[in-house]
């Protein structure tokens, strides 16, 4: 590796370290919606306490999930007191007529429902699911609006509960169940620790690749990278509430970048004097 391509390397490891603990937001092609997880979502109660009941929040925005698989049918009341969802023995229906079913489709509740949406009127139940599990997108859990709440606003960098208790109704063959939870502000933590760990990181690396073992460095600092792409697209993967084509690239990036990391390896035995395929394959 000549001096001008270790230069070059050394300067985009420097960048790199600058700007990954800033913009982490931007990993995998960003988000399409007004999301920050310093929004912290909590169930706090059930009551009562009913065996066969499974409910937990499965992401930032505000998704519920209930598996139900005790005796009797499960309802799920909507925001106007509405029957919404249900779960028996045949799986998951939901109520076509209640304003719940159109409203949970955006994040704010900007979709109108149509005239045929009427929570007075009788349930029109489609069966949506087989199974005995469904995640629906709860309006009662979450901070409605983009812009943040005032009390956040008047000092972000403090913890404050914006929610303390809001409340799902459910019913058990007409028995009254009710899920408690919370929404908490958390303060993002500061960027200074990991921008002095990734300056620091950079430096080390880029003293290596200036010294006669800059082969098995930049080998090890491709493995140690391609390592976190991988932790990383995994929660990603993990995090993703549904399908979704692009998924795809999730996948094969990392695919890509392992791959390309032990022809890394390989390729120390050759000793080669310019960059390789695979040694730009990495870096990039």
């Amino acid at each position: 590796m000549s001096r001008g391509t270790r230069l070059a390397a050394a300067l985009a490891l420097a960048v790199a370290a600058l700007l990954l603990p800033a913009a982490p937001v931007f990993a995998h092609g960003g988000s399409d919606r007004a999301v920050t997880s310093n929004y912290r979502i909590e169930i706090t109660s059930i009551s009562p306490t009913v065996a066969g009941l499974d409910l937990r929040t499965i992401d930032v925005d505000g998704t519920i999930q209930i598996a139900w698989t005790g005796a009797g049918t499960l309802t799920v009341d909507g925001y106007q007191g509405e029957p919404y969802l249900r779960i028996g023995q045949h799986g998951v229906e939901r109520n076509e007529r209640s304003p719940a079913t159109f409203y949970n489709q955006d994040r704010y509740a900007r979709i109108p429902p149509p005239a045929s949406a009427d929570a007075t009127a009788a349930p029109e139940w489609h069966r949506i699911s087989t199974d005995r599990t469904v995640s629906w997108h709860d309006h009662r859990t979450h901070w409605m609006s983009s812009v943040l709440p005032a009390q956040v606003a008047a000092n972000p960098n403090k913890i404050v509960v914006i929610y303390p208790d809001w409340q799902i109704p459910l019913s058990i063959d007409g028995h009254d169940v009710t899920v408690n939870g919370s929404l908490t502000w958390f303060p993002p933590p500061s960027p200074a620790g990991w921008l002095v760990i990734g300056i620091g990181i950079a430096v080390i690396a880029a003293a290596l690749l200036f010294t006669r073992v800059w082969r098995p460095a930049a080998s090890a600092i491709a493995g140690v990278a391609t390592f976190a792409f991988v932790v990383d697209t995994f929660g990603y993967f993990r995090a993703a509430s549904a399908p979704s084509t692009n998924l795809i690239w999730v996948i094969v990036w990392p695919v890509v970048a392992i791959a390309a990391t032990v022809r890394r390896a390989f390729e120390m035995r050759t000793r080669p004097t310019h960059p390789t395929l695979a040694m730009s394959i990495v870096a990039w």
